[in-house]
């Protein structure tokens, strides 16, 4: 299994810091403020995921997609550990399959 990623423009957000450096917010304004970004239209075997970390992105929107297994360690398992992104803080969520109906 391969997967193929692309990404959409990482949105910056001003911090706000509460008690440590751990802690923080995104403050909202008249540029930016934190939502998700629509899922839109997926093809058969994508995925959308949406990353958060503690250095700034918030909700950043990939689409990835899935295919045959290229070897004995497969790119989900690779992509679970974080494999795709090293420095990757944490992939927050897988919201929908692509599917065909």
């Amino acid at each position: 299994m391969f997967i193929q990623i692309l990404g959409i423009e990482v949105r910056k957000c001003r911090h706000r810091y509460y008690g440590n450096k751990e802690n923080i917010v995104c403050v909202c304004n008249a540029t930016y403020c934190d939502d998700v970004p629509k899922v839109g239209n997926l093809k058969s075997l994508q995925a959308v995921i949406y990353k958060t970390n503690q250095r700034g992105k918030r909700f950043e929107y990939t689409v990835s997609s899935f295919g045959k297994k290229t070897n004995g360690d497969t790119s989900l398992q690779k992509f679970y550990r974080g494999g795709v992104e090293p420095e990757s803080f944490a992939w927050e969520l897988i919201v929908r399959y692509g599917s065909k109906q």
